[in-house]
């Protein structure tokens, strides 16, 4: 494993619904020795042997250098997908809505709501990610479950972010608790992961709308 033992957390229950219950999924090891399973409860997909908190940050800090914005090829074709998937989503927005990114890296999707006339905030784990977004945006630095919001919003984003987080369940309860009465939640898991993240979205009681790739959330459900 890439990573030292004591940034290493070893799980013994789903983290979504707590069971102790599950079986391999996929090979029994990867190349960097995780060990993937799948819960024979509510059929969520989780790594047992991941990174802690501490491992995470640490991983996370730089991740905006290292990965995210390490190509330019690559970030030329994000950007056309930044546009894309603004172009699905405005039109359910109201004029001048409040929208929140959680997982926004450097503010690059809210850069898209941000020219529309929207009023944009993100929330950033990684320390220079959150940097780079504050430029630009007020930006919520941390677990996304464990901050405190003095306002509520038209519109939340999960873009690329559910197939990062230890407690996905957390994240979703959150969001709805600083969603506005009628409120959109967007979710734009990867392409890779996409049909998992709509499985454990209905395990967790969530009504989806889908239209192509994009999932809304009522938070009356």
């Amino acid at each position: 494993m890439n990573y030292f033992p004591n940034l290493i957390e070893e799980l013994r229950n789903c983290p979504c619904c707590g069971s102790d219950e599950f079986l391999p999924w996929g090979y029994k090891e990867n190349q960097r020795g995780y060990r993937s399973v799948e819960c024979c409860d509510c059929d969520l997909i989780y790594i047992q042997n991941r990174l802690n908190p501490e491992g995470l940050y640490q991983y996370y800090y730089n991740y905006i250098g290292a990965v995210h914005q390490s190509s330019e090829e690559l970030n030329a074709m994000r950007e056309k997908m930044y546009e894309l998937e603004y172009k699905l989503i405005h039109k359910y927005l109201p004029v001048e809505s409040q929208v929140l990114d959680v997982g926004c890296s450097g503010g690059y999707f809210l850069d898209w709501f941000y020219r529309h006339g929207h009023h944009v905030e993100g929330v950033k784990f990684g320390s220079l990610a959150a940097a780079e977004a504050a430029k630009k945006y007020h930006i919520h630095i941390g677990n996304f479950p464990e901050i405190n919001f003095s306002k509520h919003y038209d519109l939340v984003v999960f873009r690329g972010v559910i197939e990062h987080v230890g407690y996905p369940k957390d994240y979703l309860d959150k969001a709805r608790s600083v969603l506005k009465k009628g409120g959109k939640f967007i979710l734009l898991p990867l392409q890779m992961v996409r049909a998992s993240a709509l499985k454990f979205i209905k395990i967790c009681g969530v009504s989806i709308y889908l239209k192509n790739t994009c999932s809304t959330y009522n938070p009356s459900i």
